[in-house]
């Protein structure tokens, strides 16, 4: 996920040329951890392709979740609202049962936050 984050905050300079090399590199990442999840499965190690594919589908969700949030920057056409966006994970967050409640109350909080700063 680190590798995305560097390639989100690339995204959000004007004029960054090392933008599609750093998503490149991320999408390798995915690739890389989807066939390992591949192999797990045939080993018959199915928890660990589980973990694995968890690692995928959540990081692709995060992809897919900063791409909606830069498409809303001025001059873009956007279509989903941050607001939404961030309204999805305080739902999520609050049927998660493996975050402690005050790890969830303290990210929640947080979240609000960030909406009632948002426009």
């Amino acid at each position: 996920m680190a590798r995305l984050e560097r390639a989100i905050f690339d995204s959000c300079e004007e004029g960054c040329k090392a933008t599609p090399s750093r998503y490149a590199i991320w999408g390798e990442d995915i690739r890389s951890i989807s066939i390992s999840a591949k192999e797990a499965m045939k080993n018959g190690n199915i928890d660990k392709a589980e973990k694995l594919m968890n690692q995928v589908i959540n990081s692709m969700g995060a992809f897919i979740d900063a791409q909606l949030i830069l498409s809303n920057l001025p001059g873009n056409i956007n279509f989903v609202k941050d607001k939404d966006i961030i309204k999805s994970y305080i739902a999520s967050l609050q049927e998660n049962n493996e975050v402690s409640e005050s790890e969830k109350d303290y990210l929640i909080d947080s979240m609000k936050e960030i909406m009632n700063s948002i426009e």
